[in-house]
């Protein structure tokens, strides 16, 4: 049975009191709800969760003409992309978004 990680905020990986398993005291299958669960629950006791914010403000920062897709960045600038990332995780967000918010056909169509 395949068992997911839980980020446990440190370096180094999943081990300790971080994981998904531990949190509910036994393996925890991938893509189930008590893997949910247990990831929701571990994210919250912690008290406030900080999320990422507003991606095309900070790709245009990067270089992202005004009325460009931030979307098509995420193929074109991959590297821009994920500093945007970065700099929210250092922030000191717990919980970041995909640059999806204008992927969709109707705006990809032109």
């Amino acid at each position: 049975m395949e068992v997911a990680p839980f980020p446990s905020g440190r370096e180094g990986g999943s081990e300790g009191p971080g994981s998904a398993g531990q949190a509910l005291g036994r393996p925890v299958p991938v893509g189930s709800a008590a893997c949910m669960n247990a990831f929701v629950q571990n994210l919250l006791s912690s008290g406030v969760v900080i999320t990422d914010g507003a991606w095309g403000t900070e790709l245009q920062a990067r270089g992202l003409p005004p009325g460009d897709l931030p979307d098509a960045w995420n193929l074109s600038q991959p590297g821009q992309v994920a500093e945007v990332a970065r700099s929210y995780v250092a922030a000191g967000s717990r919980i970041i978004l995909t640059n999806t918010f204008g992927a969709n056909r109707l705006r990809l169509s032109g």
